[in-house]
């Protein structure tokens, strides 16, 4: 089986720090989602991901420098609802995990 590619949505995310995690639940009947904000010198990148699911934040530095954060297109794996994993490659202290519909 062939790795995961790395998702285009930002090249080399384990540069940034997270300047800001959001969580929104949707309780209000709206699709749940997670803004990620990362930053990196004078650089700052927002990211939503859609439908978030298995969300785990490690005991750590969270939310220090993102480490060995990757986020990688798994929609090949035709895994239902799934298209984004975001993971850590280092096994950082206080890394994120979670999957996402995108």
């Amino acid at each position: 089986m062939q790795a995961d590619p790395e998702h285009p949505i930002i090249e080399r995310p384990w540069l940034y720090s997270i300047a800001e995690f959001r969580y929104h639940v949707g309780l209000d009947g709206s699709e749940p989602y997670i803004d990620l904000t990362l930053e990196r010198d004078f650089a700052t990148r927002r990211l939503r991901f859609l439908s978030p699911q298995d969300l785990r934040i490690e005991e750590g530095c969270f939310p220090a420098p993102t480490g060995g954060m990757k986020i990688l297109d798994v929609s090949k794996r035709q895994l239902d609802g799934i298209g984004v994993h975001v993971s850590d490659f280092e096994g950082s202290r206080g890394a994120i995990t979670f999957w996402a519909r995108e």
